[in-house]
């Protein structure tokens, strides 16, 4: 997954969680949140089970906290 994200450009650094089924991605344009979710549903193996991505917004660094 780590790699497929990579791929998508204008991503900078890719932080994979195992445990928890996450990934953490710093990225500037061009890159999009369907480009990375379309990049990640390609890398994932075929299963059982279907592949189910969503997108968390982290706050901005310096950000008011409120």
């Amino acid at each position: 997954m780590r790699s497929a994200l990579l791929e998508v450009k204008g991503v900078t650094r890719v932080q994979v969680s195992l445990e928890t089924s996450e990934a953490i991605v710093t990225y500037d344009p061009p890159a999009t949140t369907q480009a990375m979710i379309s990049a990640v549903a390609a890398a994932a193996p075929v299963g059982p089970l279907p592949y189910k991505a969503t997108v968390k917004v982290a706050p901005q660094p310096g950000g008011s906290g409120r």
